[in-house]
């Protein structure tokens, strides 16, 4: 059974517990973006067509990415269902 007490929470100590939670979700994020970023930077895109480089900007990033087509038949898959690709 879970005791609780009779007396209001004090709204400067919730104040306290929702900041705290914030700040941790917060820092979690960070940490994830960080991450990511890093593993981005040393894996690169595409390594073993153009090699490895220092990183590189967003541009660099968008020209790797559509220089390999990954799906050859999309166009057609989807104009076979109705879409158009002007």
């Amino acid at each position: 059974m879970i005791h609780t007490s009779a007396k209001e929470a004090d709204p400067i100590d919730i104040t306290k517990l929702s900041f705290t939670v914030a700040g941790g979700v917060g820092a979690a994020v960070a940490l994830v973006v960080a991450y990511r970023r890093q593993r981005d930077v040393e894996q690169g895109r595409f390594v073993e067509r153009f090699g490895h480089s220092e990183p590189y900007g967003w541009s660099e990033d968008k020209a790797r990415q559509y220089s390999t087509p990954e799906r050859p038949n999309f166009g057609p898959f989807i104009r076979g269902h109705g879409f158009g690709l002007a």
